[in-house]
């Protein structure tokens, strides 16, 4: 029952993470055109960390939908390292909201 209701979640996180991939990168780039400072290399490193991050949830994703055996724990781990990426660039939003203004 358990793995019905969660079926198909890396079928969302795959996609997902490969997009926010591009946009870390993005916004990696647009923090160096910024020139924040000291909030920008901390910024700069974060996104940077979040991007690794997010390859690494869309990896494990994609293995979870590969490896049967091992698909609910290689879900768990993508979803979870998924949301603490999703946090650290949660993070840089509001240090480069609060440098900006």
């Amino acid at each position: 029952m358990e793995n019905t209701k969660n079926a198909g979640l890396s079928t969302h996180i795959l996609p997902t993470s490969a997009t926010l991939v591009g946009a870390c990168i993005t916004a990696v780039s647009l923090v160096k055109l910024m020139h924040l400072g000291r909030a920008g290399f901390f910024v700069d490193k974060l996104l940077a960390l979040t991007t690794i991050m997010f390859l690494g949830s869309a990896i494990v994703s994609f293995t979870s939908m590969r490896v049967q055996r091992l698909e609910r724990r290689l879900e768990i781990l993508a979803e979870m390292v998924f949301l603490i990426a999703l946090g650290f660039v949660a993070i840089a939003a509001v240090v480069i909201a609060f440098e900006i203004s």
